[in-house]
């Protein structure tokens, strides 16, 4: 239904600038979509991610208190045999809604718009499956707290590095002022967050800005190019150094030799922390 609301806007004439805010369920549970997308993913063949038996022997007990007991647990889905008909369901989930992001577009191709209109697709947040013995949002580890984010300009706009990947860690807070920036409005002295015209323009721009991530309790952590940092409400920690570490397995926030480190990061989070 969202899909064709939107085509249906696409297909009309508008004389005046406007934005187009077009919202998906899926891949958000409860995972029901037509079979067609579950038969599109042979079970048999689908790699599940990376996953450690003691990977929760490192952190602190606020980090295991924030793994929600109504999900289930990795340890459940390998004895029951049920891991790969989860992935499974996320997959066929998430095969759904692009066939829908392609038809709004599809539409966007065929209208008047197309070379005039900024395209930002996003989510909210990520989702462990399977990682850190768990299937669920909720926590400041990477597998939840990063999240997708395409941003399209349209050929007037692009410059000559527009098209690509970029390493840059960016949060979504940085949305907004981004699309003022690109649409020529006055700036909004209130937002905290920055721009990424920069990156848009040249994905290897100079770029050295962290992404914080917040949740109840007094927890949050800071994403830089290289490390994670996690600090919660009670004080405690975790460090990951993703240059080594990407699956984030050995929380190095006890140990002497990163102290220097984590006073570096402590900082950042001082400075960057939003109230």
């Amino acid at each position: 239904l969202a899909a064709d609301w939107a085509v249906e806007r696409l297909q009309k004439k508008h004389t005046k600038p406007f934005m187009l805010m077009v919202g998906f369920l899926r891949p958000h549970v409860p995972w029901h979509v037509p079979q067609k997308y579950f038969d599109m993913y042979d079970r048999e063949k689908i790699t599940t991610p990376p996953y450690q038996t003691d990977d929760l022997n490192d952190v602190p007990q606020a980090a295991k208190d924030t793994i929600n007991d109504g999900y289930p647990r990795t340890e459940w889905a390998v004895k029951e045999n049920q891991w790969k008909h989860i992935v499974q369901s996320y997959l066929a989930s998430i095969t759904f809604v692009d066939t829908k992001v392609g038809q709004v577009l599809d539409a966007l191709e065929a209208s008047p718009y197309r070379d005039n209109t900024i395209v930002v697709l996003w989510s909210d947040h990520g989702y462990h499956l399977g990682e850190k013995n768990t299937f669920q949002k909720h926590t400041l580890w990477d597998r939840s707290a990063s999240a997708p984010l395409i941003i399209s300009l349209p050929p007037s706009m692009q410059g000559e590095k527009h098209r690509g990947k970029t390493d840059a860690v960016v949060g979504l807070i940085d949305i907004y002022p981004t699309l003022v920036d690109l649409c020529g409005l006055p700036a909004n002295d209130k937002v905290v967050g920055r721009s990424l015209k920069p990156l848009l323009l040249d994905r290897e721009a100079a770029w050295n800005h962290p992404a914080l991530t917040y949740m109840k309790d007094g927890a949050r952590s800071l994403r830089t190019a290289r490390y994670r940092y996690i600090e919660y409400g009670d004080g405690s920690k975790e460090l990951y150094d993703h240059k080594v570490d990407p699956n984030e397995w050995s929380n190095l926030a006890p140990d002497a030799e990163h102290a220097s480190v984590l006073k570096e990061l402590e900082q950042k989070m001082s400075q960057h922390h939003i109230e």
